[in-house]
């Protein structure tokens, strides 16, 4: 019977080593292994290729999903020995047809920067051994494009007691997309549904502050899941990096929301109107607003290939 054993133990120089046994091998068990190193300082690997004498095996693969304008690494896992050509087809034609596509001699298939329309389709991989034997594996490959925004904008020239508007519009992406607003890295409280393509920010009867709005055309990529809400939190929120800043409690109300196990700060703002102009605009209105308006606010569009940023300032002049 197949087994495979995982151990790990530290040796009196304090290194720690990691084993891998396998009883009763059999050809299809051969292939590339690798193994990772985690700290808190990071990562690092080494693989090797156990061989294992025997006609080729391919293993299942897939499916696979991979994420545009990213690169994407797949081996084909194949047992056997010896093996003298492994090569690799999309939708039966072999690769590499293009500069982003590399093909290694050792099974290796890399597709740089992926593109969500040419690069989706049924992959195969065919390893044949040196007395022409042969085993075929396939997958499919889907991509997932993550949101692009737009610059934040808004009107120019804006007094105490104007009325501004920030306008977020998601250029492309794939749905569902959530759109969410911050205030100086503090989420802000609004009626914020997936399926939104654009979204708008409008404060009334702004406060005194220096600047005008400025779009920032920088767009941060990261992951962020779903948000989920705690109205009475027992300790106070807390988070790391741009989302979290202090705040006056007594003049802007707070409670928790937790990405992915962390906690940031959200604004709950007195007075705040969710109006939905249509199904890819929405307005946020502020009544009487107050001079903690002034401020970052940044727009984050996320959806399950990722989230981009973008945050243009808010300063009134009196």
């Amino acid at each position: 019977m197949f087994q495979l054993l995982i151990g790990q133990f530290v040796s009196a120089n304090g290194d720690v080593i990691s084993h891998l046994n396998i009883s009763s091998a059999r050809v299809g068990d051969g292939g590339r292994y690798e193994c990772v190193a985690h700290n808190s300082a990071g990562a690092d690997a080494h693989s090797a290729r156990l061989n294992i004498y025997g006609p080729p095996t391919v293993r299942p693969m897939g499916p696979f999903t991979a994420i545009a304008g990213q690169d994407f690494s797949v081996w084909c896992p194949v047992g056997g020995h010896p093996i003298t050509r492994i090569s690799w087809t999309k939708d039966g034609v072999e690769l590499p047809v293009s500069r982003r596509q590399v093909v290694d001699s050792d099974g290796g298939l890399t597709i740089r920067q992926v593109s969500a329309t040419a690069d989706v389709g049924h992959y195969s991989c065919t390893a044949v051994g040196r007395r022409g034997s042969s085993d075929t594996g396939d997958f499919l490959l889907t991509v997932k494009v993550p949101p692009r925004l737009a610059p934040v904008m808004i009107t120019r020239g804006t007094r105490t007691g104007m009325r501004a508007q920030a306008t977020c519009v998601v250029q492309e992406g794939d749905l569902p997309i959530r759109i969410s607003w911050l205030k100086d890295g503090r989420l802000l409280r609004s009626a914020d549904f997936p399926f939104r393509r654009k979204r708008s920010l409008g404060i009334n009867h702004l406060s005194p502050d220096r600047n005008p709005f400025t779009p920032d055309n920088g767009g941060a990529s990261a992951h962020l899941s779903a948000l989920g809400f705690d109205a009475h939190a027992p300790e106070p929120p807390y988070a790391s990096g741009a989302f979290y800043t202090n705040y006056d409690s007594s003049k802007i109300g707070s409670f928790n929301a937790h990405l992915d196990d962390t906690f940031i700060d959200v604004l709950e703002v007195p007075g705040v109107h969710i109006r939905h102009m249509s199904q890819f605009t929405s307005l946020l209105v502020i009544d009487k607003a107050m001079a903690e308006h002034s401020g970052n606010y940044t727009c984050a569009a996320t959806n399950a290939a990722g989230t981009t940023f973008s945050s243009a300032v808010l300063s009134v002049a009196a």
